[in-house]
This record gives C-alpha cells, structure tokens and sequence, in this order.
C-alpha cells in the first residue's frame, strides 16, 4: 500500500508521488492521461539502514510545459533537524514505453555535489534559491549566485549549459569598502530588480539588471 504525496497534470500526462506505507521507499510515477495506465517511473528512492534522509518523498510537483521539465520539492523534519531536497526532471525523452529512467539534473558542479553525498556533508545548509526570469539565483550565506544557461555550440544539435556568475564581488566574505558582508535572511524579486535583506542591516540592497548585467545600488 502506498500514499499519495502530490500530483500535478501535464497535456499528456499525470504525475503523482508516492510515498510507501512503511515510509521507507518512493517514487514519482507519470500516467497517460488517455489510458490512465503507468508509463514511467521516476527517481524511486528507498531507505537501506538508518539512512532516514534517503526516501524523502517529493510533496510538491510542478510541470514547466514550455521546457517539458518536471519539478519536484520534499523535505522531512526528524530529530536532527529539518532537510529538503529539490530536484528537475528533463522528460524529453519521455516515450510511453515503460522503460525506467532516472532524468534528475543536477544544477551546479556535479563533482562537488557527488562528494558532499558521499560524505552526508550538507552543503544546502543557509542556502537560499529562486528562478526569476533567465535566472536562477542561489544565496549562500552571505553572496548570491547567479545561474544562467548559454549556448556552447553555435552548429545544428547544439548544446547548453549552466554558466555561474555572482552578484556583487562574487563569494568574498567582505565588501568592496572591506566590511564583513553579513547573512542573506531575505530577498524579492520585481522588474528587473533583486532586493537583498542582511541579518543585523537596517538597510535594504537593491540590484538592477535593466541592462542585462547584474550592477548594484544601495
């Protein structure tokens, strides 16, 4: 027996995640909504041991129709605290066969990411992101990250990727004026602006990318 954690619908298909009845396994499943029938099953997880952090079922289900991407959130709340994982799903190649595929991306450096599983290190601690237009901004204490996806080949079949930059001096734990830059607590998105809210700060940064650069006014 398995619950249901979430759904969402696509023109084609329904997504739905679910969650075992003993709490140690789940998956999300996409069906044909003509048919109603199964015809893939995405990123099944299951706890082996005491890994309580390995099967933490997607609560939220998002469908981004223009790039056929699937968004899935979830997060679990034990004694040693609260943890949440994000991830996107590039259906694409999603054909009704029924063949079994794992389309997780991993956004940043996959190396870095690798290791910090590896060695249970939470790298996500403090972190902070939001995808507004182009975009997608990753806060990590106290710098933001800026995300964007460029073109690296200019032929037919051409390929993209993700191509970091930062807001500001980039990752430097001081200001331009050698001040110790303080935590991101909040931030807002509207035009083409970003505003940034520090911990201990009166004041409120506001960042303009009218021009297409990320420059910054206070």
């Amino acid at each position: 027996m398995a619950a249901t954690a979430a759904s969402e619908t696509a023109s084609q298909w329904l997504f739905a995640s679910f969650e075992s009845a003993r709490r140690n396994s789940s998956a999300v499943v996409a069906f044909d909504l003509n048919s109603l029938s199964p015809v893939l099953e995405i990123g099944r997880k299951e706890v082996f041991g005491a890994d309580v952090e390995a099967a933490i079922p997607p609560t939220k289900l998002s469908w981004l129709a223009g790039h056929n991407l699937l968004l899935a959130a979830g997060s679990h709340s034990g004694p040693a605290g609260m943890v949440g994982e994000v991830f996107m799903a590039d259906l694409r190649r999603l054909s009704g066969d029924g063949t079994s595929v794992d389309p997780w991306v991993c956004i940043g450096d996959r190396q870095r990411a690798g290791a910090a599983t590896a060695s249970r290190r939470k790298d996500g601690n403090n972190c902070r992101i939001e995808c507004y237009r182009n975009w997608v901004f990753v806060a990590r204490d106290a710098y933001v990250e800026v995300w964007t996806q460029v073109e690296i080949t200019s032929e037919a079949g051409e390929k993209k990727a993700m191509r970091k930059n930062w807001v500001g001096n980039g990752p430097s734990m001081v200001t331009a004026d050698g001040e110790e830059k303080a935590k991101i607590v909040s931030w807002a998105f509207g035009g083409s602006r970003m505003a940034l809210a520090r911990v201990d700060h009166r004041s409120i940064e506001v960042w303009d990318s009218a021009s297409g650069a990320i420059s910054g006014n206070l």
